[in-house]
């Protein structure tokens, strides 16, 4: 387990420092490392064991290759990459649902997750190309969804490491969507990559 974090880890590095080279394969490489370091820890951990932590597995493939993807500058790498993610986020979703949620706190988290999506489409919905209204906003709803089942898995007694994970990766995806299309150049992928790479960590460990 401690090599596969370190592969994660060290590809997290390396894809902060690529991320500004002109060619987009070295970037590409050091994320699909990363990548291959999350998959490598759930399987470590035992996530074929069960059907949560099976889906959990897919998800975090789904994740990698969406990560790569999104190594590239095209709007079809954009797209692409924005899929495998929304496949990652119904992974998870069938996850924390094959685990158990607690109703009543699945309410209350739906209602903060249902109003931080408006907050945050509001904010992103001026900035995007008329091509990816819909797709975005089908993605803001799926990963909204995804953490407020998170908690609501945690809240009947689930691991944390499964709602901190989700919670990291949603963070990450706000950086991304900054970054996209609100402020291009900017210095989000500083913070949004290590958060993100923390939140597939922090998954993987939770599919034991």
């Amino acid at each position: 387990m401690p090599l596969a974090i370190a592969l994660t880890a060290l590809g997290g590095l390396v894809a902060l420092w690529a991320s500004g080279l002109e060619s987009r394969w070295p970037y590409a490489a050091a994320k699909a490392a990363a990548a291959g370091g999350f998959v490598w820890l759930a399987a470590a951990v035992g996530a074929r064991a069960t059907v949560a932590g099976s889906l959990l597995l897919a998800g975090l493939v789904a994740s990698g290759v969406g990560d790569v993807a999104l190594a590239f500058r095209p709007r079809a790498a954009f797209v692409a990459g924005t899929g495998a993610f929304a496949l990652a986020h119904a992974a998870y979703c069938a996850a924390f649902v094959a685990r158990g949620v607690s109703l009543p706190w699945l309410a209350l988290f739906a209602s903060a997750a249902a109003t931080g999506a408006v907050i945050a489409w509001r904010w992103l919905r001026p900035h995007l190309p008329p091509g990816l209204v819909v797709p975005i906003g089908v993605y803001v709803a799926l990963i909204s969804t995804m953490i407020a089942l998170a908690w609501a898995s945690f809240a009947a007694g689930g691991p944390m490491s499964t709602a901190l994970g989700a919670t990291a990766f949603y963070l990450s995806d706000l950086a991304v969507a900054r970054e996209r299309f609100v402020a291009r150049g900017s210095a989000d992928k500083l913070w949004g990559l290590p958060l993100y790479y923390l939140g597939q960590v922090l998954i993987a460990l939770s599919a034991a």
